[in-house]
């Protein structure tokens, strides 16, 4: 299927490059003026984007705005001094993947995605909530949330094409956070809830 779209967009690319350089060279040969050649280039740039640069507009504006975005810790919990390395203080109990280690925790803890995870808007003003909640299964608690927005609008030309083919999509491919920032923040997620005991009163791998 992934061959078809890609085929299909190859085909209507080229049809449409083939319109637009016909029309401009056509505006600019028949125009007295430079500026019905110019509005031509314009408008045959922002037919297949507008949307998209509206999509990426209100999302940067939601970025700005949004009052929920970045890691929000809620409760702590405390684990014994043999889960960090006691030269460095970096978590032991993190698996070779960045997740919490069930050998450790079993399945007490859960990174998941939270309810919040929806859109919000119209498209093309359209934006993605994706919440992610560190359970506590155990104490049946939330410990920690992150929050960060992906556009959804923009692409029309795609899904007028695709749409159909059940492959509507908007912009998407960036957040709030930026994809590196949010691996980053997620990641604390699963350490900062959990500190030092020096003094053993609890042990959360229990």
């Amino acid at each position: 299927m992934g061959a078809i779209f890609l085929l299909i967009a190859i085909v209507v690319l080229i049809v449409y490059l083939s319109l637009a350089t016909q029309c401009v060279r056509w505006v600019r040969n028949t125009s007295l003026s430079k500026w019905p050649f110019r509005l031509t280039i314009i408008f045959w740039i922002l037919l297949p984007t507008w949307d998209s640069i509206l999509a990426m507009g209100y999302h940067r504006y939601v970025c700005t705005t949004a009052p929920d975005i970045g890691l929000t810790v809620y409760q702590t919990v405390k684990l014994a001094p043999k889960l960090f390395d006691q030269k460095t203080g970096k978590p032991l109990y993190l698996d070779k993947y960045g997740s919490l280690d069930k050998k450790i925790f079993g399945d007490r803890y859960e990174l998941s995605i939270g309810p919040g995870d929806r859109d919000i808007g119209y498209w093309p003003l359209l934006v993605r909530i994706r919440q992610f909640d560190l359970i506590d299964h155990q104490t049946n608690t939330k410990l920690a949330t992150v929050v960060d927005y992906n556009p959804r609008g923009g692409l029309w030309w795609w899904n007028v094409f695709f749409g159909r083919l059940g492959e509507p999509r908007g912009i998407g491919g960036t957040s709030c956070l930026g994809r590196q920032e949010r691996g980053n923040l997620i990641r604390e997620i699963l350490v900062k809830p959990f500190v030092l005991d020096n003094n053993n009163n609890f042990d959360g791998s229990k």
